[in-house]
């Protein structure tokens, strides 16, 4: 099955942040702690993984939603920060 993630979208108590990724390639780039790791937990968070609880995501983490596609169907899965158990696809 052909599955290509097209972004993120992270809620936190004071911003929400979107990432638009790439059909081809995307590149994360920046200075040191400033979130490009907590981009990919978050996906791995999406996809039904656990959440490495660091002092930021404790603190500031709501929500994010992953936006994909599966084959043909375009598909999205949002997770909240106190959800451990579930995930909800639409």
């Amino acid at each position: 099955m052909n599955i290509r993630i097209r972004g993120l979208l992270a809620n936190t108590r004071r911003t929400t942040e979107r990432i638009d990724l790439s059909e081809t390639v995307t590149f994360l780039y920046g200075p040191v702690s400033t979130g490009k790791s907590t981009v990919a937990r978050l996906i791995d968070f999406c996809l039904g993984g656990d959440l490495e609880r660091t002092p930021a995501i404790q603190q500031e983490f709501v929500a994010a939603e992953l936006w994909l596609s599966l084959g043909n169907h375009d598909c999205t899965i949002e997770r909240a920060a106190d959800d451990t158990r579930s995930v909800r696809v639409t």
